[in-house]
């Protein structure tokens, strides 16, 4: 019969091995990642074309910029207040860049002579 100090010490060890295997799995995740190294820079290009006032435009691309990606904006009549918003952050990102239509189509390409 297993009293109630056997039942707490039988708790704590189950808490301590599943910890303990918790930490040793996350510790391997950790050096995998290291070991195969980080994903290659630039991999992911993301277009977003905008036209007219567009509200959300710094929350997309600063979004995007978090997420490592590189951006096209493909000017096709935005504002002058969607295009300072652009201007001033590609200004801070280097992922950045503000195309019109003529260099947009030049730039897509070019990216599609490098496959």
């Amino acid at each position: 019969m297993m009293t109630g100090h056997m039942i707490g010490d039988a708790a704590g060890l189950f808490f301590l091995i599943f910890t303990s295997l918790v930490g040793v799995f996350t510790l391997l995740r950790l050096l995998a990642g290291g070991l195969l190294g980080a994903p290659p820079e630039e991999s992911v290009i993301s277009i977003l074309p905008m036209r007219g006032r567009e509200e959300r435009a710094e929350y997309l691309l600063r979004s995007l910029a978090r997420q490592g990606s590189r951006i096209l904006v493909a000017d096709f009549g935005m504002d002058e207040e969607t295009r300072a918003v652009v201007t001033r952050l590609q200004a801070e990102q280097t992922n950045l860049r503000l195309l019109d239509e003529e260099e947009l189509e030049a730039c897509l390409l070019a990216l599609g002579r490098e496959d």
